[in-house]
């Protein structure tokens, strides 16, 4: 009885195929599977390492006696022949190979006693995990950068700066880790993505010799190049600068909210320094009222001099404001506290209550011959 056909790699799955298929099934799920895992239009986060998967597949299942040592459980031609390249550089975070790496670099400020301690965070990285490493980062300061006095504050909002724009990006380290990413895919036959990086370095090279070095790799890829572009993922800012700003931006939302009654008590205040007085709700049942022409027989006509005054239920400001009344509006004063600061009197809505006498002046002042009877 034949032996069942192994598949140690998985290669005849990620074909979509039994294990054993034919040269031309083989050539056939690759053209399609290609179409569907290319980076281009597979939106995975491991698309590039799905792709570079099916392309080893392919090499592999596409060589005869690659083939058949790989059903020995082997696969020790063509596919070791492919490991002996470059080595693509993976994400120091999740391990997945991107297609556009960064080398950052992330601060962190830890208060130990009276004195900052810095620690640097660096690696290769995409930019999801460099975004959840910032943020990561930036969290760390917020909660223990502060308490080094006096120092630590200034060395924490050094930190989260660095942090909020994404990190620090060295060029000379990127240039080089962008020259090695392209030779990994060239060697790994994926032309499009070498010359994607290729071009990047050149661009981001600072001196002639890298520029030499990432034009010598555009013309090894030849008339293979692209149709369009990589989408440059680094360019703008990520949902870690957003997640960072969140908190910043809560802790003076919540400062405003906290400041708002202040703010506006400052706002509604009287000219020259004036205490501002309550607004005043229609009378209630509580406020007490009397027939204004009755009180004229024994009151003394008055005008309020003051731009606004507050008639109060007692003789006091600490009392409920029953009214409020503008210059030039006339009371009848009834009588004169026992203090001599207040006054009682009687509006002509028949409101009766208590103003600080230094608010109204008597109607004689502006005329008047003497008291109304």
């Amino acid at each position: 009885m034949a032996s069942a056909i192994s598949d140690p790699k998985g290669y005849y799955r990620v074909l979509g195929l039994p294990p054993g298929a034919g040269f031309q099934a083989v050539k056939r799920a690759y053209r399609d599977k290609a179409m569907q895992l290319h980076p281009d239009r597979n939106p995975s986060p491991n698309a590039v390492a799905e792709f570079q998967l099916l392309s080893d597949a392919y090499r592999v299942l596409s060589d005869p006696m690659a083939r058949q040592a790989y059903h020995r459980g082997g696969g020790t031609t063509q596919a070791t022949r492919a490991s002996t390249g470059p080595s693509l550089r993976a994400c120091t975070a999740c391990g997945r190979v991107t297609a556009q790496p960064r080398y950052v670099i992330f601060e962190k400020v830890t208060a130990r006693r009276w004195r900052p301690h810095h620690e640097s965070i660096s690696g290769v990285y995409c930019r999801r995990c460099a975004d959840r490493t910032a943020l990561l980062a930036s969290l760390h300061c917020w909660m223990r950068g502060w308490w080094a006095f006096p120092s630590g504050p200034f060395h924490t909002v050094i930190a989260l700066g660095i942090n909020l724009r994404g990190g620090m990006r060295p060029r000379r380290e990127n240039t080089a880790l962008l020259l090695g990413q392209a030779q990994a895919f060239l060697s790994h036959g994926q032309r499009d993505l070498a010359y994607d990086l290729a071009v990047t370095a050149r661009d981001m090279a600072g001196s002639s010799r890298e520029r030499a070095v990432a034009d010598r790799l555009i013309n090894a890829v030849g008339g293979d190049m692209p149709a369009r572009r990589l989408k440059d993922v680094w360019r703008r800012p990520g949902a870690g600068f957003w997640l960072q700003i969140i908190l910043p931006a809560s802790m003076v939302l919540m400062a405003f909210l906290i400041a708002l009654p202040w703010l506006r008590d400052i706002g509604a205040g009287e000219p020259a320094g004036r205490k501002a007085v309550e607004r005043v709700a229609p009378p209630t049942p509580g406020v007490l009222l009397a027939d204004p022409s009755v009180a004229a027989q024994g009151g003394r006509v008055y005008a309020v001099s003051a731009p606004t005054t507050a008639v109060r239920a007692a003789p006091g400001m600490e009392f409920d404001a029953l009214a409020i009344l503008q210059r030039n509006t006339f009371v009848l004063v009834l009588e004169s506290g026992a203090t001599g600061e207040w006054v009682r009197v009687i509006t002509a809505q028949g409101v009766v209550g208590y103003v600080p006498q230094d608010d109204v002046r008597p109607l004689r002042a502006l005329g008047d011959p003497g008291p109304v009877r």
